[in-house]
């Protein structure tokens, strides 16, 4: 009798103590699991709050349609010609003949760019969001349309300090939807680089994300 009972109390006290230390950790990983939800939504609000006063601040959105117009009038312009003309000398053949060159000269394309900000976790832009111009602090994607092709576009990570900065400490909310990482973001980094564009198809209202870019921290 008085073996069981020292047997149990040995085991007890341990196992006591275990559900003690198991509990304790339960709750620390809990504290941090919720404290980092806590700041991804508190990045995101800031993030569309920031979009929301840029958009205000610009009452014109970029408008992409005139930009996609001009584009199909440049292709749609007929060619000229440029007429170079040799003529021969008079020769003692009497069967040599003029040969007229004619030279063609295509209007050039420029590439239309913009810049977008958040991806959808989606896998998207939203198209209403595209500024022709740089936004301090909210521009995260630079976009360059194909000339060729005006529905597709390639993209890379292009924003100022604060802007790297947000997206290095969220990756999730700012990087992952729209990047291939090719390492984790550490302590101390302070660049985002593009190793490889990514590219995106527009399809109704939205810029869907076919191929991610691949980043580097720095």
């Amino acid at each position: 009798m008085n073996t069981l009972s020292y047997d149990f109390n040995f085991w007890f006290i341990p196992l006591y103590i275990f559900i003690i230390l198991f509990s304790i950790a339960v709750i620390i990983l809990f504290k941090r699991l919720f404290a980092l939800m806590d700041e991804v939504d508190k990045n995101t609000e800031y993030r569309k709050n920031n979009t929301s006063k840029s958009t205000s601040q610009n009452p014109n959105p970029v408008n992409l349609d005139p930009i996609l117009q001009r584009l199909n009038q440049l292709e749609a312009t007929p060619r000229q010609p440029v007429a170079n003309t040799q003529s021969a000398t008079p020769s003692v053949y009497a069967d040599e003949t003029t040969h007229t060159v004619n030279l063609t000269v295509n209007n050039p394309v420029t590439d239309v760019v913009f810049y977008v900000s958040t991806p959808n976790p989606a896998g998207f832009f939203d198209a209403d969001q595209v500024s022709d111009s740089f936004r301090q602090t909210v521009s995260l994607y630079k976009f360059t349309i194909n000339s060729q092709a005006q529905n597709t576009a390639a993209f890379e990570f292009f924003s100022d300090q604060i802007g790297t900065n947000d997206s290095i400490n969220s990756p999730k909310t700012f990087i992952e939807p729209a990047c291939y990482e090719t390492n984790d973001a550490f302590s101390g980094a302070s660049k985002i680089i593009t190793l490889q564009p990514g590219t995106a198809e527009k399809r109704d209202n939205k810029w869907i994300i076919t191929s991610k870019a691949k980043i580097t921290y720095q």
